[in-house]
């Protein structure tokens, strides 16, 4: 892992390690990220964003491309860093004197996707199942608004972010300035984390609205649609990562998230001594798992590209997140990379709620419908949006 041989600083002078305080919020909600430690911690960065093709040595970085990995330009670093507790970001937030502008107005409505365009990527889905092409993928649909953020919104979301629970990691990138940019939520769902030799990733597939009873849920767990799918994903991170070393799958349990319950499969691996696997590697071999994209998996960019959907359509929706530690931070993971869904993204005044659904045989269209509007559901009631 070249880029965290250095102390942090030397080889990228420009960035500094310190403590946010409540004296660099202007600048934090101007054009900053932020990326949930899993721990209660939260790394943070804050000053203008510089946008590189490789990320520089000894510097703390994110790696946020768009969801086809075609963006030249994937690593994100900005002048300042910091770790601190959520609690405390939560108080320095709190101290903030900007007026609050909530998202929901008579203006600021969510105009809700076409469940006709849904309808045919449904049936497109099936055919190919039907045909041998595919066993399983995952449309994603959009809500839109026509809203340019602002420091205020971004604030309003934030104070949110650091009261959830552990299980969801917050998340988010931005800009709003010129180029006004970002994406910001709480995802569940983690694409991998690596300690030198030893990757832990996870299966997250299968979906319950809550409110649920303890007969709903064991019926939820027995439910064979969503046990296949579950399957499915499982399977398909399992190959994926058997080519690096020895591959172990946990049982299968259930995360409860507070509007949503999901069915979850720890996985880890632990390198061959001999293999050479890169961030980079990591990424391809990952993303999209069957979870976001298709199984098998090594379909999945081509086929939804080829089939389902125009290549900018997702944007950053289900895209890798990754924090690329500097070597200053020895208590944390080398690399953790989310899988950024449960989220808001904008770019100008066009901003965008995605949600998605694994779709295989025996999948019903009207219970898929009902799970994509929960999904999304589940961000605004988190977000307050």
């Amino acid at each position: 892992m070249g880029f965290i041989r250095t102390r942090l600083g030397m080889a990228f002078g420009k960035q500094k390690l310190r403590q946010i305080t409540r004296d660099d919020i202007d600048a934090f909600l101007s054009s900053g990220w932020l990326f949930g430690l899993g721990n209660g911690d939260l790394a943070v960065g804050w000053g203008p964003i510089e946008w590189m093709a490789e990320p520089p040595v000894g510097a703390t970085v994110i790696y946020s491309p768009d969801f086809y990995l075609l963006n030249p330009t994937p690593y994100a670093v900005t002048e300042f860093t910091s770790v601190l507790k959520a609690t405390d970001l939560k108080r320095i937030l709190q101290s903030y004197p900007l007026a609050r502008r909530p998202f929901r107005n008579s203006s600021n409505e969510w105009a809700e996707p076409s469940k006709e365009k849904f309808n045919e990527a449904f049936v497109k889905i099936q055919d190919a199942i039907t045909n041998n092409e595919i066993e399983k993928a995952v449309p994603v649909v959009f809500a839109n608004q026509h809203r340019r953020m602002q420091s205020a919104d971004v604030l309003s979301v934030l104070e949110r972010l650091v009261l959830l629970p552990n299980i969801l990691r917050p998340f988010g990138l931005w800009s709003l300035g010129k180029n006004v940019q970002g994406m910001i939520g709480a995802t569940p769902e983690l694409l991998f984390r690596r300690y030198a030799d030893r990757v832990e990733t996870m299966a997250l597939a299968g979906t319950l609205r809550r409110p649920a009873d303890e007969e709903k849920i064991a019926a939820f767990v027995k439910n064979e649609k969503e046990l296949r799918e579950h399957t499915y994903v499982t399977e398909g991170i399992r190959t994926s990562l058997s080519e690096f070393g020895e591959v172990e799958v946990g049982t299968m349990g259930i995360l409860g998230l507070p509007t949503l319950i999901h069915l979850k499969t720890d996985i880890t691996l632990q390198l061959d001594p001999e293999a050479e696997l890169s961030f980079t590697d990591l990424v391809k071999a990952l993303h999209p798992t069957p979870a976001l994209g298709t199984f098998p998996p090594e379909k999945g960019l081509t086929w939804l590209a080829q089939n389902l959907e125009p290549l900018e359509q997702r944007a950053k929706h289900g895209a890798p997140f990754a924090l690329l530690f500097g070597p200053a931070q020895k208590s944390y993971a080398q690399v953790e990379a989310l899988v950024a869904i449960r989220s808001i993204q904008w770019q100008g005044s066009a901003l965008r709620l995605g949600s998605g659904c694994g779709i295989v045989k025996g999948s019903d269209l009207e219970k898929e419908w009902l799970e994509l509007a929960a999904k999304r559901a589940s961000v605004s009631e988190l977000l307050v949006i």
